[in-house]
């Protein structure tokens, strides 16, 4: 073959080439076009565009911290921030409504969104997935109560786990707010003191039980800023902590005595004495009264002492320490287990899981 049919056979081969691959764009092309969303790339794309709606019109956006604002989904279409659900979803037979909410987090935007497609689709938000729980007791009647205006994990064995920036967390409850109470599980730090400092009343380096100033304040805080990545802080909701005492012989399990005094707009701190108490199926259990350990999953997964938030009202330098489940006054310079607690934002939404060990619950 000589050189110049070589050559005009190159250039067929080229131009061949190049219209197989421009053939094969156009129908890749075509083919994504009119590829329909699934459920969940639908609300991402919610998301995004109510994103980009709030950063066209940030007069929009919540100012306090706490506050929120939504968009609803016809407003994006309108203003061509996305596409209408029915080309999303390539189905004219189901209708599909939506929003997107944005939530100021201390000064922070949190994003989220919401689809409804009747009976075909509706998201779901983790407090609406726990409150489906309701009443569904296991054998030895562990589950979800309701109990002073709360939902609350009850008995030996409730299905209560979460995964949550990287660990395993115990949903305590929903609280009053509808937000999603946590105590870390895991192992994550080292034994601390409540508090060391002196004490004019011991006259020693007993600790004084004013969390406020308190070591183990400083040591959640800590804990805070160094184990959260940006978005999983966003999810954490500012929250009212009970810091008030009580003493061996009050036996209101509702929070009146903890929650006489509260420290506004905290981000992380303890459990107080009297969740610990109602995690217990036993009528009998009280502060110090041993049947606390009876039908408690806080007695069965810790080994080791633990602190609450609460403090003795008759010895400064006491404080209530978990141990087998037990709230007993302890001192404050003892060292104990640090199981921090967070709130989890209302509005976050659940991913998957059965709240297992082995199939923990999990948000998005």
């Amino acid at each position: 073959m000589d050189s110049k049919k070589k050559k005009m056979y190159i250039i067929l081969g080229s131009v061949v080439g190049g219209i197989v691959l421009l053939i094969i764009i156009v129908a890749v092309f075509f083919l994504l076009q009119n590829r329909s969303l699934s459920y969940s790339q639908m609300e991402e794309r919610l998301l995004e565009a109510g994103q980009r709606y709030y950063a066209l019109h940030k007069e929009l956006l919540p100012e306090e911290d706490g506050g929120e604002a939504t968009v609803d989904a016809s407003t994006l279409v309108q203003e061509e921030l996305i596409k209408s659900f029915i080309d999303m979803t390539k189905d004219e037979n189901t209708s599909c409504n939506g929003s997107a909410t944005v939530t100021n987090v201390r000064g922070e935007y949190y994003y989220t969104s919401y689809i409804s497609c009747g009976d075909a689709y509706e998201t779901e938000l983790l407090t609406s997935h726990i409150k489906d729980q309701l009443g569904v007791l296991t054998q030895d009647q562990s589950g979800l109560y309701e109990l002073n205006n709360e939902y609350v994990y009850r008995g030996e064995r409730p299905q209560n786990i979460l995964r949550f920036a990287g660990v395993n967390w115990r949903i305590i409850k929903i609280d009053k707010d509808g937000n999603i109470m946590l105590l870390l599980q895991d192992d994550e730090l080292d034994r601390y003191v409540w508090d060391d400092r002196y004490n004019n009343e011991t006259n020693g380096n007993e600790g004084i039980n004013d969390y406020e100033k308190s070591r183990i304040r400083t040591t959640v805080n800590n804990f805070y800023n160094n184990n959260f990545t940006d978005k999983e802080k966003k999810q954490i909701s500012s929250h009212s902590i009970c810091i008030g005492m009580r003493n061996s012989d009050t036996t209101s399990l509702d929070g009146s005595a903890e929650c006489s005094k509260v420290l506004e707009n905290e981000v992380i701190g303890l459990i107080p004495a009297y969740d610990v108490m109602n995690a217990s199926l036993d009528s009998t259990c009280k502060p110090g009264a041993q049947t606390c350990q009876n039908y408690n999953y806080l007695a069965r997964i810790f080994s080791r002492g633990w602190w609450t938030l609460t403090a003795n009202s008759r010895i400064s330098s006491h404080v209530y320490m978990v141990n087998n489940g037990v709230p007993t006054p302890a001192n404050a310079f003892t060292y104990g287990d640090v199981r921090p607690v967070i709130y989890l934002q209302q509005n976050v939404q659940y991913k998957s899981g059965t709240g297992t060990l082995d199939d923990p619950y999990r948000i998005k």
